[in-house]
């Protein structure tokens, strides 16, 4: 019988076109920096594929306390059924790593890919470390030649910043790829900073379907009804008021994942309506007093 491990190939593959814009996969021992609007996506189209030949290492250093569903659900379900394998399969294959200090956390990695047989390594929210930029540097540099001594590919998430990867110096030097993602009409259009600077633009035509992660737009349509919704609702006055605006715009996007968007406008109708019986229960009170005064 032949083992998952003996059919492993020098590059992992998403059989996705995605593939192809990265030169056919994520080459073995080799590290990837990415960010954008599709990186979430990308990343749960290589975790699925990954596991179907080994343990997935999924550093997870994104902001797990206000937002739960580190791991958009909607795009793990769909590259899951794709690849068809079974979701108990997928998702044992995950090794979720999470902690405070970074030695504990790179002792925690390294136990991880001494005993797992991992296919792949990556780091969920790079950004976070870049409070302390020596600690950061020397986190990525040990992740990095973990992964190359496991030849498995290291695959970082990270925020952007001015159409770029958020990294240090060091970070960028000794990264293999670095590429940022950005949605414009039309389609997507990747910008490489390394191994050479290019610029691709990909129609919507060529990609097929790429779910984009749930928390990204339920992000951007918060931020919309913020901007437009805001002068409408809040009444400085009222602190009963605020604290029911900030209860529906909680970040629980973990029970948000299994909505529509439409559900979240449902929630700001609510808020609305109520603010309205507030303010005909003050007029009525209001008016109950002005016919007092004139009997």
């Amino acid at each position: 019988m032949i083992k998952a491990s003996e059919l492993r190939e020098s590059k992992l593959k998403s059989n996705w076109w995605i593939d192809d814009i990265l030169g056919g996969g994520l080459i073995d021992g080799q590290s990837y920096i990415l960010c954008g609007y599709f990186a979430e996506s990308i990343m749960a189209a290589y975790m699925i594929s990954a596991s179907a030949f080994g343990k997935v290492i999924y550093i997870n250093s994104t902001d797990y306390y206000s937002v739960r569903n580190i791991i958009d659900q909607e795009s793990l379900a769909f590259y899951i059924k794709s690849a068809g394998i079974s979701i108990d399969d997928a998702l044992k294959s995950i090794i979720e790593i999470s902690a405070h200090s970074s030695q504990r956390l790179l002792n925690a990695v390294k136990a991880a890919m001494n005993i797992s047989g991992a296919r792949l390594l990556i780091l969920h929210g790079l950004h976070s470390f870049l409070k302390d930029r020596e600690v950061s540097d020397t986190v990525f540099y040990k992740l990095k030649s973990l992964a190359a001594e496991s030849r498995v590919p290291f695959l970082s998430i990270t925020d952007c910043k001015s159409g770029a990867p958020l990294v240090t110096p060091t970070m960028a030097s000794m990264c293999n790829y670095m590429v940022a993602v950005e949605r414009v009409e039309g389609g997507a259009e990747f910008h490489f900073l390394k191994p050479v600077e290019r610029q691709l633009t990909v129609g919507w035509d060529k990609m097929g379907r790429l779910t984009h992660s749930f928390r990204k737009r339920y992000e951007d349509y918060i931020e919309t009804l913020r901007r437009d919704f805001e002068p409408l609702l809040r009444d400085g006055n009222d602190k009963a008021l605020e604290d029911l605006i900030e209860l529906v715009w909680s970040p629980e996007t973990a029970a948000m994942s299994a909505l529509n968007l439409p559900q979240v406008s449902d929630s700001m109708v609510l808020v609305a309506v109520i603010y309205l019986m507030k303010e005909l229960t003050k007029t009525k009170k209001e008016l109950e007093e002005l016919k007092g005064r004139l009997h």
